[in-house]
């Protein structure tokens, strides 16, 4: 039998893989991990004096108001299961094919999904038209700016957020709420976000993440090298 706890100011999930991958090598006879564990923390550290570069709405606060947890307080929440397949995937393709042709690029399937299910929850929500409503999600930072040396296991994300009216958000096509999602995943990646991010937690205390209201997170852990 084999238990893990990981404490996430220390690692992140590609950071937790690493060490899962060192053990079952290190098992097998290996005298020591192929890649060695890389602290390297002061790497991602803020600058001093810190300089926010960037804006960040996913450390904003926004006020509850309209139709926030109506359902939470007056109807029983139902969990559900969904598997989309291929037949479901190609159909989602189609509904979102004029923004992959916009961009000149094939659509991810997370771009696809996080904005079917974004725009689906928020009409099953029936918020207010003139609410905000947001979809927040995690971009893997490595391979980005700055540079990470291999072995590096600490936190290197940064989160990303797309917001409109629900109003907006409900009555756009797939193709138009795709390309909200992957604006947000391109501005979460652009040159200095990482750095920016840094110094906004020197500057502000360490303000807490994602207290929005109305906001969908969505997490994929299908590329973090299990």
């Amino acid at each position: 039998m084999f238990g893990l706890q990981i404490c996430h100011n220390i690692a992140d999930a590609a950071g937790t893989v690493q060490l899962l991958r060192a053990i079952g090598e290190m098992s097998r006879g290996m005298p020591a991990p192929p890649v060695p564990p890389v602290w390297a923390r002061a790497l991602l550290m803020a600058r001093s004096p810190p300089v926010v570069t960037h804006r960040h709405p996913e450390y904003d606060e926004t006020a509850a108001g309209g139709n926030h947890d109506v359902l939470a307080h007056h109807e029983p929440l139902v969990q559900r299961a969904f598997f989309f397949g291929p037949k479901e995937m190609s159909a989602l393709r189609e509904l979102a094919a004029p923004a992959g042709a916009a961009a000149g690029k094939r659509i991810s399937r997370f771009d696809m999904l996080a904005a079917f299910l974004w725009q689906r929850r928020a009409a099953a929500l029936e918020y207010d038209d003139d609410d905000e409503v947001r979809v927040m999600f995690v971009v893997n930072a490595r391979g980005r700016s700055p540079p990470l040396p291999a072995g590096f296991y600490g936190n290197a994300f940064a989160f990303a957020v797309a917001a409109c009216t629900a109003g907006r958000l409900r009555d756009s096509p797939l193709a138009d709420v795709v390309g909200m999602v992957a604006g947000a995943k391109a501005r979460a990646t652009s040159e200095g976000n990482l750095q920016s991010v840094a110094d906004l937690m020197a500057q502000r205390g360490r303000p807490r993440f994602g207290r929005a209201a109305r906001a969908y997170l969505v997490s994929d852990v299908t590329r973090a090298g299990c």
